[in-house]
């Protein structure tokens, strides 16, 4: 009876969890969107972010708020995951106008 309930649980677990790290693939599930999104705000902020990136050398940095929108947003996203983050950001975002 012991012998195969151990069978049944390593079966179990060859598909749920990655047999080199003991991370469940839901984990990851979970973070490759946050991780693309923090890509993409991170690319934002390199390129055409007057406070940030390459267009800050033509505009003075014109945010009011200190940490700035896309840095709170990608914070945000970063502690509580891409659609709280989003939300959390879109209201910082709508406090500018």
């Amino acid at each position: 009876m012991q012998l195969s309930y151990y069978k049944k649980q390593s079966y179990i677990n060859k598909y749920i969890i990655i047999k080199s790290h003991g991370i469940p693939i839901w984990y990851w599930a979970k973070k490759i969107p946050s991780f693309l999104m923090v890509a993409i705000i991170s690319t934002y902020q390199s390129t055409l972010s007057p406070d940030h990136g390459f267009v800050s050398l033509f505009t003075f940095g014109q945010c009011k708020f200190r940490p700035t929108c896309s840095q709170y947003t990608k914070q945000a996203i970063k502690e509580l995951g891409v659609v709280k983050g989003l939300r959390k950001g879109w209201g910082q975002i709508r406090k500018c106008y």
